[in-house]
């Protein structure tokens, strides 16, 4: 019997090379169609971590190269970016207090992720009160002020906020991780169960440069 007088679905594995940052882009056939068929679903299961970066990126794409092998049309693809956003220094907190914080709600909507997760708060505390030292009048490291801290409240509560709301909207999950930011905490708490009326913490997610600051601060 030939595979094409078999009736029902049939899947096909192949293993794609790993890929160095410092190599070029490489085409590697991953099906060759036996008999007249439709490709229904492709499924990619990552042997070892994939690296994400802003400027050398890594690009999985699907493409039919028809009957000849020349095909370029491009049926699926999935891209690994990191938003680089290191040089903005203490300015990088606007992105905090912004409509769609550092782009969560685009990726969001656009891509298949299932759960955000922001890791940590405590980091985005540090950067909003970074921000709030530069920012209020004779605030230093040692002195933050009453503005300063003020400016750190507010920031992390409205990232906070906006997460949750950008989450709800696209039905995503949201994991917040907290280390030692125990008044926001307390804060994030009361409005919860104050002004948005959950019953539980869904979901989160935060840069790679914020994880690399509270690395460094510890």
């Amino acid at each position: 019997m030939q595979t094409q007088e078999l009736h029902g679905p049939h899947m096909a594995q192949a293993t794609v090379p790993a890929v160095g940052s410092g190599d070029a882009t490489i085409v590697y056939p991953i099906f060759v169609a036996p008999f007249a068929c439709r490709v229904k679903a492709i499924h990619g299961v990552p042997q070892g971590a994939c690296a994400g970066h802003a400027t050398n990126t890594r690009n999985l794409n699907v493409l039919n190269k028809g009957t000849d092998g020349t095909g370029t049309t491009e049926i699926a693809n999935y891209d690994l970016t990191v938003a680089n956003m290191s040089s903005l220094g203490e300015a990088m907190a606007e992105q905090l207090i912004a409509a769609d914080p550092f782009g969560v709600g685009k990726h969001l909507q656009d891509d298949a992720y299932d759960t955000v997760i922001v890791d940590s708060l405590s980091a985005v505390s540090d950067l909003a009160l970074d921000r709030g030292i530069a920012t209020s009048k004779g605030a230093t490291i040692a002195r933050p002020s009453l503005q300063g801290f003020g400016i750190r409240s507010a920031y992390t509560l409205t990232f906070i906020k906006r997460m949750l709301a950008l989450t709800k909207r696209y039905n995503k999950h949201i994991i917040f991780i907290a280390m030692v930011v125990e008044i926001i905490i307390n804060k994030f708490r009361h409005c919860l169960n104050q002004r948005l009326k959950l019953s539980r913490i869904k979901s989160i997610w935060i840069p790679e440069e914020l994880m690399d600051r509270r690395h460094h601060r510890n």
